[in-house]
């Protein structure tokens, strides 16, 4: 993990995940702490900034398909993060898992 972790903050729960940013799919990591939502881009990525949100801003997750050219379902594994400014969609395994892990750590 490149992001620098504040002061009592720890990993807890990590995996690779895809981030749609407009038409490119970003492959990375996807990192829970108890403060906040990481997203890691690998280096090989045109948009490789990392996406940081802080449980505050985190309003409501929601599930979806992954589409084909943007158009075809072809399969249920997206997790999408909605926040007060934006929404962020995830392609990742075990997605019920990973919102049940925010909502716990988002009331911690």
């Amino acid at each position: 993990m490149k992001t620098t972790l504040n002061p009592n903050e720890k990993i807890l729960k990590t995996s690779a995940a895809n981030l749609q940013r407009g038409p490119e799919t970003v492959g990375g990591r996807l990192f829970l702490t108890n403060k906040r939502l990481i997203f890691e881009a690998h280096a090989l990525n045109l948009q490789a900034q990392p996406e940081e949100t802080p449980f505050d801003d985190i309003s409501d997750i929601s599930f979806g398909w992954t589409h084909f050219l943007g158009k075809y379902p072809v399969f249920p594994n997206m997790m999408s993060i909605h926040t007060h400014s934006a929404q962020y969609d995830f392609t990742i395994w075990h997605r019920q898992k990973w919102a049940k892990a925010i909502f716990a750590a988002k009331k911690a």
